[in-house]
């Protein structure tokens, strides 16, 4: 009996001194929310208006999310020795963004907000962002400490982060065990922690911890929890300690250089030369140009350039899947698309960089745009930049885009609960000469481009022996450029009226199609028609992106 209870006290023990390293746990762990720049705010409102006036609640639902405050991911605290303080985070949650609000959250679920934390570095190929409080505070004398030696299977860890549930954060952790300490599977990473501690949407950017005594919140940090696997039991993903101890010293390097004028200037004249020898080249990286232009410059040409590129790409469905994925990314590729095409059509072979505006040489400290002098092909451009996430990124310049319209943008309403893929289109009007007769008619079919979709066709005809007929119905597509028209309808003629069958074969080329028809009355008689006719585009359609961790 004195045994049992001897148990049975450990238990308690063991309970409260879990619920204690829980308590302080989240006293480190923030609640993250990117603040995307006012006028891309602007933009996101007005996209939740126009989806709302065509009946697609779920993108009215997904932009108003975007544009307001919303959207949330997870960071925790790192102090230097120095006392400076850095919160860790994802980057997919705070890319795109301005700046970002952090939210502490205490015991009795009360909240302590920082509002306009400063983003000091994202990494461009690892998913991990470095933020600070407003004016550098130092809010925290001690943060978590990062374990830094290879983690091995089976080890247990905790996931912890704020979740949404309901629509907002909720404080959870986690208990799993590290299933596969090297899982290779992203070539950014050598490799991330593969384990089995569930985490949800909301948790990006949280700490997998791993107990360790010296530590002052009794748990270091192994990794960052940046995914898990979909359709897979228990299977998560984080970025290892050593990698975000590599990111948090480029942090601290972008940190130093945004202190320092002379860097400054040196810095903005590297990009500068850079980005003219890319654009030179005869091989250029768009990943690389495209790392040129800034998240601010979105809101004011983002749209019209979005516009003008789904207007000239072939893939339109994939394009437009990316805006509804990923629509500041999109709208930002296809202003550097934009910038490109101008610099192909004007320079040949030469772009230069002229230097610093000269009004401008006095104003480099970070907070503020540079103007800076180009020539592309012999005529002066103008060219803004501003310090983005720890580098100069273009922040301002002309572009020749298309006019500004309330055109549809790409995505019409596929449902009003669910967004569906729902591919461009196109319509086609055929006209047919065939047998017997000779005989005339026409065909017109409207349908959506594939895969399998199915639209609408109507002919009509008249043949030599005095014979008329009207048909309508289905218009099977299968693969590009084929569609399968299966008609029925009424045909009158000398003998009287009779029931069609009139399927055919329309072959769709660059505004132009070929046409086969084939006929058959249920008076015996059979139609043969071939012809040639015209195509062009039909509305767009709607795809839907999904929630990532």
């Amino acid at each position: 009996m004195q045994k049992g209870r001897s148990i049975f006290l450990a238990a308690i023990l063991a309970c409260a001194s879990a619920a204690a390293a829980c308590a302080e746990l989240k006293d480190y762990i923030f609640i993250v929310k990117p603040v995307y720049h006012e006028k891309t705010r602007a933009l996101f409102h007005d996209l939740a208006r126009y989806f709302a006036d065509k009946g697609n609640s779920g993108a009215e639902s997904y932009f108003t999310t975007m544009a307001g405050e919303y959207a949330h991911g997870t960071g925790w605290i790192v102090v230097d020795q120095d006392g400076q303080n850095y919160i860790v985070t994802n980057r997919h949650v705070v890319i795109g963004a301005e700046k970002v609000n952090i939210y502490l959250e205490n015991q009795d679920g009360t909240q302590k907000a920082f509002a306009d934390c400063p983003i000091l570095y994202v990494d461009a190929q690892m998913d991990l962002a470095v933020c600070q409080f407003p004016g550098a505070q130092r809010v925290f004398k001690t943060g978590f400490k990062l374990d830094l030696r290879q983690q091995k299977d089976l080890t247990e860890v905790v996931a912890a982060g704020f979740p949404g549930f309901g629509g907002k954060p909720l404080w959870q952790v986690s208990l799993g065990t590290i299933t596969n300490s090297q899982a290779r599977i992203d070539t950014a990473y050598s490799y991330l922690i593969q384990h089995s501690a569930p985490i949800d949407p909301g948790n990006s950017g949280g700490p997998l911890l791993v107990r360790d005594p010296s530590a002052p919140q009794g748990f270091a940090v192994a990794g960052v929890n940046t995914l898990k696997a979909l359709k897979r039991e228990s299977t998560s993903f984080a970025i290892p300690a050593r990698n975000v101890a590599e990111v948090l010293d480029r942090a601290r390097k972008a940190k130093k250089l945004a202190a320092s004028p002379k860097a400054l200037r040196s810095e903005l004249i590297r990009s500068c030369n850079v980005l003219a020898g890319e654009l030179n080249s005869d091989n250029p990286v768009d990943q690389d140009v495209n790392q040129h232009i800034s998240y601010a410059i979105v809101g004011e040409k983002g749209w019209q350039a979005y516009q003008g590129v789904l207007a000239t790409v072939k893939d339109q469905t994939q394009f437009a899947d990316w805006f509804l994925d990923d629509p500041v990314e999109a709208m930002r590729t296809s202003i550097f698309w934009f910038f490109s095409a101008e610099v192909d059509r004007q320079s040949g072979a030469a772009i230069e960089f002229d230097g610093i505006n000269p009004a401008d040489e006095g104003k480099i400290s970070g907070r503020e745009g540079i103007r800076t002098n180009f020539a592309i092909g012999g005529k002066p451009k103008e060219i803004e930049w501003s310090l983005e996430y720890g580098q100069w990124r273009i922040s301002n310049m002309s572009l020749d885009l298309p006019p500004g319209t309330e055109a549809d943008p790409g995505l019409t309403p596929a449902s009003a609960s669910a967004a569906q893929s729902s591919p461009p289109g196109a319509q086609s009007f055929l006209a047919l000469f065939g047998y017997p007769g000779p005989y005339l008619g026409f065909d017109y079919t409207g349908f959506p481009w594939p895969p399998v979709r199915i639209g609408l066709s109507a002919g009509a005809g008249y043949l030599f022996d005095g014979s008329l007929f009207v048909s309508g119905g289905p218009a099977l597509s299968v693969i590009r450029g084929l569609a399968l028209p299966l008609r029925v309808g009424v045909a009158v003629t000398p003998q009287g009226t009779t029931f069609l069958i009139d399927p055919g074969i329309l072959f769709l080329f660059s505004g132009l199609t070929l046409g086969v028809d084939f006929g058959y009355m249920l008076s015996g008689s059979v139609i043969i028609g071939i012809g040639l006719g015209i195509n062009w585009p039909a509305g767009r359609g709607q795809t839907g992106g999904g929630d990532g961790t």
